[in-house]
Order: structure tokens, then C-alpha cells, then sequence
């Protein structure tokens, strides 16, 4: 099939207003303490669009966002519901993969996303599909988080050009049959009119995002992968800071494709974010970031930048963090020495030394981590069933306890 005919979702601002959108639904009393009524003030206007087979064509990252390459991961299946199994293994056969298809100095993945529609609510952490057209860094945010992850890599990598790029894959043990990966050619996007500068708001935080205005729609030109297998991978960008290239991002949204059989299984994919460093690019197209000689300095640096983005560390660091404080200054201490610790290798403290890790711990504490905790740490809720079987375990056993000595002697007596 050379194109299918499906409708994409745009988002039309309001006027006179900041557009913003919430990626969560909100409680009524966080609804009523803010300003912010909608799910979104933007008006979503779906339009019919032909989309087309991208197998068809030959698309690169530079012209037009996007490519698809063949890549076989470690993991398999439900293995890739871990989040624990993907830092440790899927994590640097992505950054190796992305530093092979950019020819880069670097790569740091920063973050992943699992997405399985039928068990959203189910399974932690699982998300559901990315509908509406977006890309999910402005330019702004593109280069806040250059500078948050610069303290990292050190004074080497602070110069250059910088990308952020998306690693998308199927993780299904069929091929996508529906709710695929939609791309738009970024050469057909009329710049800057097409924009919408929109506030996308995630429990905890809120970070720029663009998202796609509908007028120009009939002009725009959108690719799809279809059946798309777990060794088959597209990257696209997200945020290109080389101003010569004609693709600096990629508009992508997932679409219900009409064609798809009623008992199609559920789309099951990951992707995984990543930063891409070319130190010895130029001229420099790189926001000026101070990065500090003083090894500690840049870890603590690293260290509250991670902190900052609590919002999007598994629910179950979340209740960590959550009950650390409640601790108070042991837990705080405890959270600190996680982060110098470092056993999972993302925040590169892995190769300092004991005295130095103890020093971080002291330097985290000492420059105020409870109080970045406290304020980027969301709302935590346990479901009322997770907080009602222990409630009646520990009221049954109670019971027995008080029944058992009666229940013993009118055996005995019988």
C-alpha cells in the first residue's frame, strides 16, 4: 500500500492566550486551584491527510527528520516493561546505535517511554499513544536540558553542535497493524507559521513543547513505517542546534489507521531519548554553559539537574523519595548517597572514587536536596485497593489472633 488516508490531530491556539495542555487528568480540586480549567485551550481539529509508505522512500535524518534502520536489541517481549532491565541493557545498545548512525562524539539516553494502550492503568509506568501532533522539545527546552546535562560530560562536550534524538521501536511479538508512527517531511512545514508554542504540563512540571497549527495541513507531507517488527527501528529528531540543516525536528504523532483489522492486538513500542554531543563541529551552535573544572561541583550540578526532573522517575522512586523525607535528615542523607552512588551508571559517577562519592553526599545535602526534593517531587496517591488488602489482612489476622485461644479450648473441651 503506497499511502493510507487517515485523520491526524492539530492544535489550533486560542487567541490571547498562552496555549498549554495537560498531558494527566487532574482531580477537581486540582482543577479548581488553578487557572488552567481545559484539559488544553488549543482547539484539536482533526484532518484527513494521506500518509505514506516511508518504506517507499528513501528518508534521511537531515532532509527530512527521520529514518528507519535495522537494529536487533538484547531485550525481548514483556522484558522491556522492566525499567530497570532497559537502563541496564537497552540503554548503551541505544547510545551505541545512535553514535553509529550520527558518526557523534557522544550519546547520553536520557529517559524511555513504554506504550501498550490495553494496559495503561494496569502496568506502572506504561503510557498510552502520543495522539495529536507534536514534537516534544521547543527550542528553549531543547537547550535547558543541554545545559542541565553539561556539567556531566565536562568542558569537552560543552562546545560544538548538540542533537536530541528519539529512538522508537515496536516491541510486540506481532508486526504494528495499527495507531503507527505518523512523520511529517519537515522540507513541507511552513516556518514559522505552522508553530504553536505550547506549555505541556506533567504532574510536577511544566516544559515548552510544539505543537502543529492545521492551517497550512494540506501542504504537509506525512510517512509512516507500516508492520513494523522489534528489529526494525526509526530515529527522529527532536531538536537539531545546526541551524544549516533543513531538518531540525520532527512532527510525529501516533494515528488510528482505518484500514486495520477490528481485532488488531495492541501496539506495544518503546522509545528512548537521547542526547547526541559533536564536540568538534563548527562553527559552535551550543547555548554558553559554564562547566566548572572542580570534578564534585559538576556532580552536584548533575546530581540536582536529575532531581529536577523527579516528575518522570518511576512511580516507585517516587514513594522512595516520598518516605525518605519522611525520614528526615537520614532519609534525605540516604537519597544522597543513591545519587553518588550512582549503580545504574546515568548521572557518570561511577568512576569516583569512595572519598570523593562521600563528598558529593555531604556537598548534595549541604547545598539544599531536601528542599529540590520537596519541590519537585508530584503528588503521590496509592490506589484505595492497594491501601484496603493489607487493612484487611492485618484486621483478619487480629481477628484469628483473638479467636484462636477460644476456638482451642471448646475443641479441647468437645
Amino acid at each position: 500500500m503506497s499511502s493510507v488516508r487517515a485523520e491526524l490531530v492539530y492544535s489550533d491556539p486560542p487567541y490571547g492566550e498562552r496555549p498549554y495542555v495537560f498531558s494527566y487528568d487532574r482531580s477537581a480540586a486540582e482543577v479548581a486551584a488553578s487557572d488552567k480549567k481545559e484539559q488544553t485551550n488549543c482547539k484539536l481539529v482533526g484532518v484527513e491527510v494521506d500518509v505514506f509508505n516511508a518504506r517507499a522512500t528513501a528518508c534521511t535524518l537531515d532532509e527530512h527528520g527521520f529514518t528507519m534502520t535495522l537494529h536487533t536489541p538484547s531485550l525481548t517481549g514483556m522484558e522491556f516493561y522492566d525499567s530497570d532491565k532497559v537502563r541496564e541493557v537497552y540503554y548503551p545498545e541505544v547510545e551505541q546505535l545512535v553514535k553509529d548512525t550520527f558518526g557523534c562524539g557522544a550519546v547520553v539516553a536520557m529517559h524511555h517511554a513504554v506504550r501498550n494502550q490495553d494496559l495503561v492503568g494496569r502496568k506502572a509506568e506504561v503510557k498510552p499513544y502520543g495522539i495529536g501532533i507534536h514534537n516534544d522539545v521547543s527550542s528553549e527546552f531543547a537547550k535547558q536540558t543541554f545545559a542541565q546535562f553539561a556539567p556531566r560530560m565536562g568542558q569537552g562536550f560543552s562546545k560544538g553542535r548538540f542533537v536530541m534524538v528519539n529512538v522508537w521501536r515496536s516491541i510486540g511479538s506481532t508486526p504494528i497493524q495499527n495507531h503507527h508512527l505518523a512523520m511529517c517531511d519537515q522540507r513541507s512545514l511552513v516556518s514559522p507559521d505552522d508553530f504553536v508554542l505550547t506549555d505541556f504540563h506533567i504532574r510536577g512540571m511544566a516544559f515548552e513543547v510544539y505543537r502543529l497549527r492545521s492551517n497550512n495541513a494540506h501542504l504537509h507531507k506525512w510517512y509512516y513505517y507500516p508492520q513494523m517488527k522489534p528489529d526494525e527501528v526509526i530515529l527522529f529528531k527532536q531538536w537539531d542546534s545546526d541551524p544549516t540543516k533543513q531538518a531540525r525536528i520532527c512532527m510525529h504523532t501516533a494515528f488510528e489507521d482505518p484500514t486495520a483489522a477490528s481485532d488488531a492486538p495492541p501496539r506495544e513500542s518503546i522509545e528512548v531519548r537521547c542526547v547526541c554531543y559533536f564536540p568538534d563541529h563548527t562553527p559552535n551552535t551550543c547555548p554558553d554553559v559554564a562547566v566548572s573544572d572542580d570534578k564534585i561541583a559538576n556532580a552536584v550540578e548533575t546530581a540536582f539537574g536529575a532531581v529536577k526532573m523527579l516528575s518522570v522517575w518511576p512511580k516507585a522512586a517516587h514513594w522512595w523519595v516520598k518516605i525518605s523525607l519522611w525520614r528526615g535528615a537520614k532519609g534525605v542523607k540516604s537519597v544522597a548517597s543513591a545519587l553518588a552512588q550512582d549503580k545504574q551508571g546515568r548521572m557518570g559517577f561511577k568512576d569516583l572514587s569512595a572519598e570523593e562519592k562521600d563528598q558529593l553526599t555531604e556537598q548534595l545535602i549541604e547545598q539544599g536536596l531536601e528542599d529540590v526534593l520537596r519541590e519537585h517531587l508530584p503528588p503521590t496517591h496509592l490506589p484505595i485497593t492497594t491501601l484496603v488488602r493489607p487493612l484487611l489482612l492485618f484486621g483478619l489476622g487480629i481477628a484469628a489472633a483473638m479467636l484462636y485461644p477460644a476456638l482451642t479450648s471448646s475443641l479441647a473441651s468437645a
